[in-house]
């Protein structure tokens, strides 16, 4: 980036540390900026701000070993670290939670990010009774890759997929343009699921399609699909409308009822019984209630329908980790 200082890059009118700082701190208990030369860059954020205990720039190694020596000194209680980049502004809002169960799941130390193409090192927890100092690795054992230095220790990774790509690394300007451009596409598919009013997604693991909202929400699922089903012009075999910011659920018409990985289908009248159910459910719920509604709609379907009961002031866009 022209020798920029990336952390001070702007992105959707804030800086990529702004950003950073935003996305990581709901995930950890205790957040620490991890910076070297001009440390009051970062007063701002109210956050401690630690410096590499091995001086000379060694890369973020020596960020991932500063952080495991201070929790050492200052918190010895805390059983792992949690290690972010602020040049990835994309990055996971629920990393941490899935890369700590990757690792219990593993019971190794260390649990790194993948993406679909290879590992974030970056982007891992580290147990913090790892036999490591900054000093051990970084002087006496001469060592600066992460991935050697991930792979002297039992490890695993998690995949992360959704979204253009949740480890876009800004390095130069045209790497910039690339984050506006999928930052202006995020900002749009909020704005859709809001005001769809509820979200969606297929759980191919499960066999289901997970419906989550406040009861308004899902309401308006329930007077969709009652819509749908009251045009006439719906009638015909095979005709189904897409639903939502990625288009991939179909409501359609079919010869009978039917819930598979493709659709939600059936007769005019059937969809508009199951319509009704689904309101009358929801009349009936509170806020932490699961409906399921294959057994009344379609009991020998491959697919679950899966409505999730949330709070009232339930954002939909919230559940969706893609476009943030």
């Amino acid at each position: 980036m022209g020798g920029a200082d990336k952390a001070l890059l702007m992105l959707g009118g804030e800086t990529l540390i702004a950003r950073a700082v935003a996305r990581a701190r709901p995930q950890v208990s205790e957040l620490i900026i991890n910076a070297n030369a001009d440390l009051s860059r970062f007063a701002q954020f109210g956050l401690p701000v630690l410096a590499d205990r091995v001086g000379g720039f060694q890369g973020p190694l020596a960020g991932v070993l500063a952080g495991l020596d201070w929790i050492r000194e200052n918190r010895p209680n805390t059983k792992w670290l949690a290690t972010f980049a602020c040049d990835c502004p994309f990055f996971p809002v629920h990393l941490v939670e899935r890369l700590i169960a990757g690792a219990e799941r593993g019971n190794v130390p260390i649990a790194i990010a993948r993406n679909s193409e290879r590992n974030q090192p970056v982007f891992g927890v580290w147990r913090t009774d790892l036999p490591v100092t900054s000093v051990s690795v970084l002087t006496d054992q001469n060592s600066r890759k992460m991935d050697d230095f991930v792979e002297r220790f039992p490890n695993t990774n998690v995949l992360f997929t959704w979204g253009p790509d949740p480890f876009l690394n800004i390095n130069t300007p045209d790497d910039l343009v690339r984050a506006e451009g999928i930052d202006a596409m995020n900002l749009q598919t909020r704005t859709d699921w809001r005001e769809l009013g509820f979200f969606y997604d297929r759980n191919d693991n499960e066999q289901e399609w997970r419906v989550v909202g406040s009861k308004a929400g899902l309401g308006s699922f329930a007077k969709q699909l009652q819509q749908y089903a009251s045009k006439p012009g719906n009638a015909p075999i095979s005709g189904y409308e897409h639903w939502g910011p990625y288009m991939y659920l179909q409501i359609g018409t079919w010869n009978e009822p039917v819930i598979t990985e493709d659709w939600i289908a059936g007769p005019l009248d059937n969809l508009r019984v199951l319509a009704h159910s689904i309101r009358e459910s929801i009349f009936a719920s509170i806020p932490g209630d699961v409906l399921r509604f294959r057994h009344a709609y379609a009991p020998t379907a491959p697919y679950e329908l899966t409505l999730e009961v949330r709070e009232n002031d339930f954002d939909p866009a919230a559940a969706d980790e893609a476009c943030w």
